[in-house]
Order: structure tokens, then sequence, then C-alpha cells
């Protein structure tokens, strides 16, 4: 499927995101997909991207290794809960959460990581 004309980025003219649930602007999302041009979404999109130029520079990254969010998952898991409770109040998807179960994933992102990690683990006496 060919793919469709990107829509250009025309400075000043803001441009609403559509996706659910809606993204404020002042990030990379508003800029790059939605071609917003206001000016917090400029700002957004030029701070990740020279973050992401000084993280290559020295040689790191935005992704984390997935042990620990593996471990935490499967933790969570022993204590009554399913991959879908867990992606839902992570407010992750279903799919990342079970590719990372079954290592298939060597790194996640950091707001992975961080949503992963949020859950609250069941007390055993709730998983009984």
């Amino acid at each position: 499927m060919p793919r469709l004309p990107r829509t250009p980025i025309i400075r000043g003219l803001a441009r609403d995101c559509d996706c659910n649930p809606p993204r404020p602007h002042g990030g990379i999302h508003g800029y790059d997909y939605h071609a917003c041009g206001c000016e917090p979404c400029l700002k957004g999109a030029t701070r990740y991207k020279k973050i992401g130029t000084h993280l290559n520079a020295t040689g790191r990254t935005r992704r984390r290794a997935a042990e620990p969010v593996r471990r935490r998952l499967e933790l969570l898991k022993e204590r009554g809960l399913t991959v879908r409770q867990i992606a839902d109040e992570s407010g992750m998807s279903f799919t990342n959460l079970h590719l990372i179960l079954r290592a298939e994933q060597p790194t996640v992102t950091e707001r992975t990581a961080v949503a992963v990690m949020s859950v609250k683990v069941p007390s055993r006496r709730a998983a009984a």
C-alpha cells in the first residue's frame, strides 16, 4: 500500500490530536504525527530531538532493560492479576506486555517501565 503524502508542518498552525485518548500539545507526537506547528509542539519536538542527539553521542538510549519489568509482570501474575488486568491498570497494550513476558523484547521504553512498575502488587491474602 503506498504511503500517503505527509501533511506539511506550518509554523504557528495548531492541529489537534484525534487520537484516543487525546494527547496534549507540547510533545513530539503532535509535531511529528499530526503536523502541529504550534509553539509548544515545536519546542517539545526540538527538546525531544536534542535529548536523542545527546544520548546517541554518549552511547546511551531511551530504552531500558526489560528484565526488571518482566519480573514485575511475573510477580503480578503470581498474585492473581491477568495480563489483561495489568494492561488496563498500567495503560499499556496487552500485546506489548505479552511480548515482554515471552522474553521477545530485550528492552522496553521508559514509559512502559514506569507504567508497569506503578501497578500496585496485591497482597498474598488477596491472591488466595
